[in-house]
């Protein structure tokens, strides 16, 4: 739901129409089968838009997003228990974005549309060692290519006339990607932990000021842990346990250091998971998960500003979901709940990234899908 002005509310709609294909290809071993080489080409095209049901008015306007991005990728194996990976890819990205006026709300100011194309060449490197053969130890090095959200940067622009073209904030976050961790496998029961580490300079923050989103190039860093546990109970029963805890933080005022905490816009809660997952025969299966979303508290830099700091925290929920699965002769049918206890709760968006009697909206209650897969 959204205002249209002061006095009126309308619903929003987002459409999006994605089309995309990926291709590689891998040799097969050489130099005494130590080494592999993978080449291929991802592809994607996306057409989006945003409008306000009643009115018919555009929020957001139509928004094409177009990426090929080739890839090569080297393996090699020294030796029976180590392994080393490299890789190259070019990222290629065009955002074709309409002119569109934006809503009375925000001053119907006109806002002419550009062609934006942004291209960065990325690398890889990882190596993994195997000690034991219980146990792997890992360490990966790798960038990242996002494009800002352009929807929520454009839709609450208050100056009338605005280039697109010559907006600053419309350029690629590129991330610098750490991780090291290791894996155990031992019997029934498997291990894995990992720690990671993301630098993004400058990258975009998306945060909430003067009832309209706003886009800044901020330099930002975030750590995190993620542990997962299973133990196989029987030979058709097997017991999950995963924890994930993730922190981000922001250069706000300049001065090279990263001070001020990421809000629920760029930042997932930290999370406890417990799974159950059972084969009742070949054909039949099952998964019951609840997930713990824990509390986590915030900057009062980032609060509107109508509203007191202490206000800004979430204060966390737990949410148990179900599904089957069965086999037919030909592909799978599946069934499954999500919000299986009818959990009535405030959504951690609305909790973390706008605080505002506006924004504050329930999650979705109880929920069942039914679905059927068919590879071929």
């Amino acid at each position: 739901t959204r205002f249209l002005n002061n006095n009126t509310y309308d619903q929003s709609h987002a459409e999006f129409d994605k089309v995309g294909a990926k291709f590689s290809v891998t040799s097969p071993g050489f130099l005494d089968d130590s080494m592999r080489a993978t080449v291929g080409l991802d592809m994607m095209h996306e057409k989006s838009s945003q409008s306000l049901l009643y009115s018919k008015l555009a929020w957001v306007p139509n928004i094409v997003y177009n990426d090929v991005s080739p890839f090569a990728q080297l393996e090699y194996s020294p030796t029976s228990t180590v392994k080393i990976l490299g890789g190259v890819r070019h990222e290629r990205a065009n955002i074709d974005v309409d002119s569109f006026t934006t809503l009375p709300r925000y001053g119907s100011r006109y806002v002419e549309g550009a062609d934006l194309s942004f291209g960065k060449t990325l690398y890889n490197f990882g190596a993994s060692w195997s000690p034991l053969e219980s146990l792997n130890l890992f360490a990966n090095y790798s960038q990242g290519f996002k494009v800002p959200d352009m929807g929520k940067a454009i839709r609450g622009i208050s100056v009338n006339g605005a280039k697109l073209s010559e907006v600053s904030y419309f350029e690629p976050d590129i991330a610098d990607n750490y991780e090291v961790g290791l894996r155990i496998n031992k019997d029934k029961l498997a291990l894995q932990a990992s720690y990671f580490h993301t630098t993004v300079k400058p990258g975009t923050v998306i945060s909430y000021s003067n009832d309209q989103w706003v886009a800044n190039r901020y330099r930002s860093e975030i750590d995190g842990v993620e542990l997962a546990a299973t133990y196989q109970l029987t030979d058709k029963h097997q017991a999950g346990l995963s924890y994930s805890h993730s922190q981000g933080r922001y250069d706000l005022d300049g001065d090279s250091k990263v001070d001020t905490k990421l809000d629920g816009s760029n930042i997932a809660p930290d999370r406890l998971g417990l799974s159950w997952n059972a084969s009742w025969s070949e054909r039949l299966s099952s998964l019951v998960q609840a997930n713990w979303y824990m509390k986590r508290s915030f900057d009062g830099n980032n609060v509107v500003n109508t509203y007191a700091p202490q206000d800004y925290h979430f204060s966390g929920y737990v949410l148990v979901d179900a599904a089957m699965g069965y086999s037919l002769p030909y592909g799978k049918l599946t069934f499954g709940v999500s919000n299986l206890l009818d959990k009535q709760y405030i959504t951690y968006y609305s909790q973390s990234a706008i605080v505002g009697d506006d924004y504050y909206f329930s999650g979705q209650g109880r929920t069942a899908t039914v679905g059927y897969r068919y590879d071929f």
